[in-house]
């Protein structure tokens, strides 16, 4: 073997070897951390989804399986106008429910709705400005107007309020956890 040739011979597999550990640290490290580490479905009219999961008592999410409580919220990302559409699945049938928007950490109760029969939530609405809707018990958040950037979050909690006939009529059982919850917090920016 000439002296050449034996120094090629370790030059090259050095070389792969610099290039190989060079890929694995640059792959190996983490990518920087998106916000909310989904990326972001928008429709062709400019909502943005949010999906609805269950989640256990730490706050983890529960792997979907065939009778977990699941739902989406498209929202209008930006506006002077909150337009959503919230659909639900696998609640309870016949049962009433109260959505929320948790708007920079304060909690609006804006709509009370009842499952169907096969425990699915249909609600379509608009929100002017951040508020409760009057049939909400307890402490309320002060309203707020949409306008700047807010962090949301949409959730969706069984309404244990008194049962009766009228339009604030409750489950009657004081039971008002939360069964649906944001995968993500999400930004909504108000003109």
């Amino acid at each position: 073997m000439r002296p050449n040739s034996f120094l090629r011979s370790l030059i090259v597999p050095a070389g792969a070897i610099t290039v190989v550990a060079a890929l694995v640290m640059m792959i190996g490290r983490p990518l920087p951390a998106h916000r909310n580490k989904t990326p972001i479905m928008r429709r062709a009219d400019g909502k943005q989804l949010m999906p609805l999961v269950a989640k256990d008592a730490h706050y983890k999410i529960i792997p979907p399986a065939r009778k977990t409580a699941a739902g989406t919220v498209w929202f209008s990302p930006s506006g002077n106008r909150l337009s959503l559409e919230i659909r639900a699945s696998n609640l309870a049938p016949r049962r009433h429910y109260v959505a929320e928007v948790v708007v920079d950490g304060d909690v609006y109760p804006f709509a009370l709705v009842t499952a169907d029969s096969f425990g699915e939530i249909a609600l379509d609405t608009t929100l002017v400005r951040f508020s409760s809707d009057a049939c909400v018990r307890g402490k309320v958040a002060r309203p707020q107007p949409l306008r700047g950037g807010h962090d949301v979050k949409f959730w969706i909690r069984r309404d244990g309020a008194p049962a009766g006939a009228g339009r604030c009529s409750g489950n009657g059982d004081g039971d008002d956890r939360s069964v649906l919850y944001e995968q993500m917090t999400e930004r909504f920016v108000g003109d």
